[in-house]
């Protein structure tokens, strides 16, 4: 069983290093971390190793899914470009943007909407003291 942990991980890296885009990723990633893929049928094997040898196998099986996942991880952030939020240019030391306080009083807001609409059918404003 161990025998064939080992050829899984080889195989799987070998696959990992040759794909050159996304759509090859999402095959491997069927073909080996998914629910019926590689990973799984070794799990399933994991019926017919003998009880004594149980324990070691099932962590062996658990350390090659992380490794596996994180392998396949790494490689997608690579081939995707992924980069840190601070990598992308922005300026964390700068202050904010300032904004806006308040907003004008609903009577002032009905008052410039009359004017408006009077404006427009000929009449003007005059503002007396």
């Amino acid at each position: 069983m161990h025998d064939r942990i080992a050829q899984l991980k080889e195989s799987f890296l070998a696959d990992l290093e040759a794909a050159r885009s996304p759509i090859e990723l999402e095959t491997i990633r069927i073909k080996y971390l998914a629910r019926k893929g590689e990973v799984a049928a070794l799990f399933d094997a994991l019926r017919e190793v003998p009880a004594e040898e149980k324990p070691a196998t099932g962590k062996a099986l658990n350390e090659l899914r992380s490794t596996l996942q994180a392998a396949f991880d790494a490689r997608k952030d690579a081939l995707s470009g992924h980069r840190e939020p601070s990598a992308a240019g922005v300026d964390v030391t700068l202050p904010g943007r300032p904004k806006p306080v308040g907003t004008l009083h609903p009577i002032t807001q009905t008052v410039q909407s009359m004017i408006e609409i009077f404006g427009r059918m000929g009449f003007s404003v005059a503002s007396v003291p």
